[in-house]
């Protein structure tokens, strides 16, 4: 084998290798997400002290998605972050939408969706913003 074929091999093996310590980090702070959502639809005035910590995982994770082949993750990410940031509260309404973005978030991990995720993934997409549009 020629050294720029094992080169090359050697890099797709650590992207992947990359990809995968990104996938289960991501799953760790989706469930984080799901949880803290969860906690302020049952409880609106838990909203100020859970805000900061949801936000910061809705940036981590619109930050890091394309950076490990996961561009959907980016956009729902983004989404999310936009919606989350400049809230003074969240109804359960708001919580609602929010755990729909961190459901969709879970299932292009669920379903490895790398990529922008086609038509399919860019009408999700779309409509996740409008939800978050709805809120505030």
């Amino acid at each position: 084998m020629a050294a720029t074929e094992l080169s090359l091999n050697n890099r797709a093996s650590t992207d992947d290798d990359l990809a995968e310590v990104f996938r289960s980090a991501a799953r760790v702070q989706i469930a984080a997400l799901t949880a803290g959502l969860g906690e302020v639809a049952d409880s609106a005035g838990l909203w100020p002290g859970k805000k900061a910590e949801l936000c910061d995982i809705a940036h981590n994770l619109k930050g890091q998605g394309s950076s490990f082949g996961y561009p959907l993750i980016t956009q729902i990410g983004l989404s999310l972050n936009r919606m989350l940031k400049d809230l003074e509260c969240c109804d359960p309404r708001c919580a609602e939408i929010a755990l729909a973005h961190a459901r969709a978030l879970s299932t292009v991990l669920e379903k490895d969706i790398r990529g922008t995720g086609g038509t399919s993934g860019q009408a999700l997409v779309q409509r996740l913003k409008e939800l978050a549009g709805q809120v505030g």
